[in-house]
């Protein structure tokens, strides 16, 4: 699993890694930004090109497929993604959460069944938050299909049409005094 190593001086690896990133960022994400920013547009094509870079399996071990970088490094990677886009440094986040706790929590088989899919990016983590009464964006109508009933609570995503772009989806919910995380399919 991915760990922090003390930071002195760039490795010759990460000095490749991160000009590799500057220019991909200088290159493809620089100028696309503003466009996929004002169309509230998903860069797929910039992320077909992440893919191709390996940029989603960084910190994933190689045994699955991926690079099995430090955190250290991915930090770098992130940096150089962000000064091109922030968003796109979103869209590597949630997937690292997302293999991390895999990688941490998943059982044996999980890991085997998603994280090589995981680390080429055929298949992206991503995650929904939802705070009913703190800040979340509230809904009355309760006939929305596109809803989620949830302890009682109607939640629904801000984007509820990207969520039909994942092939699958998972709700994890922890309730207070619950005692553990529970999986809904």
């Amino acid at each position: 699993m991915a760990i922090a190593t003390p930071y002195t001086e760039k490795t010759d690896e990460q000095k490749a890694i991160c000009e590799m990133v500057r220019q991909f960022a200088d290159e493809q994400i620089i100028p696309n930004a503003e466009h996929y920013d004002h169309e509230d547009e998903f860069p797929e094509p910039i992320v077909e090109q992440m893919k191709e870079l390996g940029l989603f399996g960084v910190t994933i071990p190689e045994e699955y497929g991926g690079m099995g970088l430090d955190l250290t490094t991915y930090a770098m990677i992130v940096e150089e993604l962000s000064r091109g886009w922030i968003s796109i440094s979103g869209i590597v986040n949630t997937h690292f959460i997302g293999s991390y706790l895999l990688m941490k929590f998943g059982t044996d088989d999980q890991k085997q069944k998603f994280l090589p899919k995981m680390a080429t990016g055929e298949m992206r983590a991503a995650f929904s938050l939802s705070e009913p009464e703190l800040g979340s964006e509230r809904h009355q109508d309760v006939g929305d299909e596109r809803a989620s009933l949830l302890a009682g609570v109607r939640a629904r995503p801000h984007r509820p049409e990207r969520r039909a772009q994942a092939p699958w989806a998972d709700l994890l919910h922890r309730r207070e005094g619950a005692g553990g995380i529970r999986e809904h399919r």
